[in-house]
Order: C-alpha cells, then sequence, then structure tokens
C-alpha cells in the first residue's frame, strides 16, 4: 500500500458515509474510485491551493460542468477549510486539557464555529492553520507563550497532520461539486457518465 494512501483513505471514508447518507448514495464510491492516482498529489503537496489544477483535472474527467467547477473548485480550496478548523479546535482542546482549564459543552461548540470561521483563509499557507491556534486559545485565556508551545508542537507533527489537512480539504471540493451536479443529474434524469 502506498504510503499517500493510508491518510487519504481514511479522509475519503468519512466523506463516503456522508455521502451516503444523501440521495447520492451509490454516486460516492465512483467519486472515490475517480480519485484513485491523485492521492500522493493531494496529500503530499500540503497546500489546497496547489491542488486547483488536480481537482480541475478530476472535474472534467468525471464530465461536470466547467461552468461550475470552474467556480466551485478554485472557492472550495480557498474557504473550505474544514480539516483546518478540525486541527484548530483539537490542538486548543488539547492545550485547555493539559493546563487543567475546564472546558464546557457551549464553550467548546463556540470554540469550534470561532475555528470554523478562522480557518477560512489558511489555505495556500502550508500550516497555514497552526497559526490561527493562538487565536483560539485566547478564548480559554491561554497565553500566547503557551499557545506558541502548542504551535511549536503542531510543527512538529506538521508534516502528517498538513498532508491529512490538505487531503481532506481537497477531497471534499470536488466530492461536493460533484455531489451537487449528480444530484441535478438525478433530477433532470440524465445517467451519470462513468
Amino acid at each position: 500500500m502506498k504510503a499517500g494512501i493510508a491518510p487519504f483513505s481514511f479522509t475519503i471514508k468519512g466523506k463516503i458515509r456522508y455521502v451516503k447518507r444523501s440521495e447520492a448514495d451509490e454516486n460516492a464510491i465512483k467519486i472515490a474510485k475517480a480519485y484513485t492516482g491523485r492521492d500522493n498529489i493531494i496529500c503530499f503537496s500540503r497546500s489546497s491551493a496547489a491542488n486547483i489544477p488536480v481537482n480541475m483535472e478530476l472535474c472534467k474527467k468525471m464530465c461536470l460542468d466547467k461552468d461550475n467547477y470552474s467556480v466551485s473548485i478554485p472557492l472550495g480550496s480557498t474557504i473550505n477549510m474544514d480539516e483546518a478548523a478540525i486541527t484548530i479546535t483539537v490542538m486548543t482542546l488539547a492545550a485547555a486539557h493539559t493546563l487543567g482549564i475546564s472546558v464546557s459543552i457551549p464553550t467548546a461548540i463556540v470554540l469550534s464555529i470561532l475555528a470554523t470561521l478562522s480557518a477560512c483563509g489558511a489555505s495556500g499557507i502550508a500550516g497555514g492553520s497552526l497559526l490561527l491556534i493562538p487565536v483560539a486559545c485566547s478564548l480559554f485565556g491561554i497565553s500566547n507563550d503557551i499557545a506558541m508551545q502548542v504551535v511549536g508542537v503542531g510543527f512538529i507533527i506538521g508534516v502528517i497532520q498538513d498532508s491529512c489537512e490538505t487531503a481532506l480539504n481537497s477531497s471534499s471540493d470536488v466530492l461536493l461539486t460533484a455531489t451537487a451536479e449528480f444530484m441535478q443529474w438525478r433530477k433532470a434524469g440524465k445517467e451519470i457518465p462513468f
């Protein structure tokens, strides 16, 4: 098994389960098969912006409407940063737990919303999500010097973490674009070409 397949397969399986809950259940496997061969590029470029050409080529291969994917893929690579939000939230909660700070459910929800909004611009920068951790740590009163130590830990695990982050972010751009278009095709009675 190639080294690039493992992080990608963990992220795509969750997305397939999400899509299977929607009306596009049989299309999820087709989208996953279309990704075969692109896993190393997606996992190891470490930048969602660098994956725009890969995702555009994949959408073209899947016969999607160019008018749709030429907007959704670049836009998604900029603002669809779901894994960056997860990284910010997990690292901040780990810091709070390590310092013995009690985190209530409402505070964790506010942290998740803050991380999601903060992450909407972290693409194109390898490790960009890590630089938003001090903002999230300030929600719990964690000092900047401790927050920067958390960022330092993030840089140590950054190669693996950023590869998984990019895989999730980039795959979701194509997955959501294709799912939306496949649902339109299904309503119009059009057959999916692959």
